[in-house]
């Protein structure tokens, strides 16, 4: 757990990972959905730049067709294009010449999604929007993410985009029970893994994901981004929608989850509180503008999704608000 807070920092690790070795504050974990905030700085970067807009197709920037042309950057950063195939695991398996043409593959799963309902595992969405906005670099994504995100945060020694070849990292242990995949032990041992693109996937410190959140508060006056606080408002707005994955009613930004109390984070956090889960709430970053704390966390256990949630979930942000008070 790593949070800020008014009077200082707290930083914290416990336990083994799944390689038997011990966890400490610089442990770097994947952490698919996770990373979605960092893609979504970048669009607000270039957007403030006047490089792109939320309203651009994916075939405005890509020679694609189809229904995945008419997605735009916006549908994307706010789940709701309906596009949930292959997930974030898979597409980890692919080599990065093959991972566009797998994507394009598949359909929306409910087409047309448009505007009606979200999904919050809309993992190929963002493989799509990576390799959209790299064709507004020069070099690659993951350099421009290093250049543009984490280098004015400070935070380029956190994270691990993995972008020069595959890599060995601790791999996700899954349940069929019952007849279907469910994380049951995350991070259990040593895998192999082609990368995805910084869209999606990466490993990171619990360091980088709550430095991520903290850049994100639209109420401070450091802005470290060249991100306009104007569109970083724009970016944390948003109205409740069904979401068929979760089964419940979700409140999404572009490229956050808002409206935190609403999904299990407990009532220790206001209601401006924003953040992002990845792999069923095991991995979360959030930030409080009204309590200005920021935080984030990684969960490495025999816990299911469920538990997590609803158990786990609150019971963690109430003490990381605690620790932060203390601190």
């Amino acid at each position: 757990v790593w949070g800020v807070g008014p009077s200082g920092v707290v930083d914290r690790a416990g336990g083994k990972d799944g390689l038997g070795q011990a966890v400490t504050t610089d442990s770097m974990f994947r952490t698919y959905c996770a990373t979605k905030p960092l893609l979504a700085l970048l669009c607000g970067v270039f957007v403030t730049e006047g490089e792109l807009s939320f309203d651009d197709r994916l075939g405005d920037l890509l020679p694609i067709g189809g229904v995945h042309a008419q997605m735009t950057v916006e549908e994307i950063l706010r789940h709701r294009t309906g596009l949930e195939h292959p997930n974030g695991i898979v597409v980890s398996t692919l080599r990065a010449e093959n991972r566009l043409s797998a994507v394009l593959e598949h359909g929306p799963v409910v087409p047309p999604i448009g505007r009606s309902e979200t999904a919050y595992s809309e993992a190929a969405t963002w493989i799509l929007l990576g390799e959209a906005v790299s064709t507004l670099v020069s070099g690659t994504l993951a350099d421009a993410v290093r250049e543009l995100v984490l280098a004015p945060l400070r935070l380029e020694h956190e994270f691990d985009l993995a972008d020069g070849g595959p890599t060995s990292r601790l791999a996700l242990n899954i349940s069929l029970r019952p007849g279907r995949a469910w994380p049951l032990l995350i991070e259990r041992g040593e895998a192999l893994a082609w990368p995805s693109n910084p869209g999606y996937g990466g490993a990171a410190t619990c360091r980088g994901l709550a430095g991520l959140a903290a850049a994100a508060n639209p109420t401070t006056s450091d802005r470290q981004l060249a991100l306009n606080g104007g569109v970083m408002r724009q970016m944390l707005t948003g109205v409740p929608r069904h979401d068929r994955v979760l089964g419940r009613l979700m409140t999404f930004g572009q490229g956050w989850m808002l409206d935190l109390p609403a999904i299990d984070f407990g009532h220790s956090v206001s209601a401006e509180a924003f953040g992002h889960v990845g792999l069923t709430g095991m991995t979360a970053l959030w930030c409080d503008p009204i309590a200005m704390v920021a935080a984030a966390w990684h969960v490495n256990g025999l816990v299911d999704g469920e538990t997590m949630v609803t158990w786990l979930r609150p019971r963690i942000t109430e003490a990381t608000m605690e620790l932060s008070l203390i601190h």
